[in-house]
Formats: C-alpha cells, sequence, structure tokens
C-alpha cells in the first residue's frame, strides 16, 4: 500500500509540474499574440495614415478623410488623424485650404470672354492671360491660387482679374 501512495503522489507530482509549465506556455503565447497584435495594428495605423496622407496632398479629401477615420478607428487616442479630419472637413466645405480655393471652370461667352472661374460664392474671377488647356473644360471644379490684379485691364467687366499662381483639378 505505501508503494501505491507513493506512486500516486510520483504521478500526482508529475502533472502539477506539467500543469504548472503547460500554464507558463499558455502565458507566454498569449503574450506573444498580443505584442503581435499591437504591431499589426501599429502597421495597419502606419499604412491608413500614409494613404490618408497622400489623397490629401493629391486634394481628394473627401476619401482622404475616409482613411483618416480608418487610422483613428485604429489608434483612437492619436490626434494625428483627428487634425487631419478637420483640415478636411474645412476643404470640403468650401473653406479655403493652404492658400487653395475652390472654384469651377465655366465657358463665359459674353464680352469676348471664354474661361472663368466660378467662386463658391457666386464671385466670378478673370484669369490673366489664357487659363491654361488643361483646365478649359466646362464644369470643371477646381483648386486655385491667386492673386487679385487691381490695375489691370478687364475685357469681360464679369469679374475680378486674377493671376493664377496654382490650379488642380478637384476631386
Amino acid at each position: 500500500m505505501n508503494k501505491l501512495k507513493h506512486i500516486v503522489l510520483i504521478l500526482a507530482l508529475c502533472f502539477s509540474a506539467a500543469g504548472f509549465h503547460s500554464c507558463k506556455c499558455k502565458k507566454e503565447i498569449t503574450r506573444n499574440n498580443e505584442q503581435n497584435g499591437q504591431h499589426q495594428v501599429e502597421q495597419q495605423y502606419k499604412d491608413a495614415v500614409t494613404k490618408a496622407d497622400k489623397l490629401f496632398a493629391a486634394m481628394d479629401y473627401e476619401n482622404a478623410k475616409k482613411a483618416y477615420e480608418e487610422a483613428l478607428k485604429l489608434k483612437p487616442q492619436e490626434s494625428y488623424p483627428k487634425q487631419q479630419i478637420t483640415k478636411c472637413d474645412e476643404a470640403m466645405s468650401g473653406q479655403t485650404m493652404d492658400g487653395y480655393t475652390p472654384a469651377t471652370v465655366i465657358f463665359y461667352e459674353l464680352d469676348g470672354c471664354k474661361w472663368m472661374l466660378l467662386l463658391e460664392n457666386g464671385a466670378k474671377l478673370q484669369p490673366q492671360g489664357m487659363l491654361a488647356e488643361a483646365f478649359q473644360k466646362d464644369q470643371m471644379k477646381v483648386w486655385v491660387r491667386y492673386e487679385m490684379q487691381k490695375d489691370a485691364p478687364n475685357i469681360c467687366m464679369a469679374g475680378e482679374v486674377v493671376k493664377i499662381l496654382d490650379i488642380k483639378e478637384r476631386k
């Protein structure tokens, strides 16, 4: 009987040690999985911000905002996506963005005019000189940076004469 108790005790110790070891392994596996998950979230966040920044630079503010929102879902505590979402909203609401103003190219046949820019507030701008051929499309949405030319002759008499500093298609 003593021998049987001894065997039971040995078996109990073995199972107990194995259980302890497997418990330790489970904790290690869980910790590794958490670290891998955090790394994966960090990479997804970086990818989303990179994509959003590229869209923002291309002035595709609607899709940039969506990409920043995805980044924010991954890391809600980050302030950068929140700031960029605000900038996207401002740009889409018609406010100027980094000196650019939203406008629509219009073909204006009166008074010898051809191409003008119609601002969202209804004001018309007459580009000084010819508008670049790539932008000579009626109803084309654009972002434009311009300077008012107060003393420039106005052929059209329909809007303010402006010097176009930069113009980009608005998506």
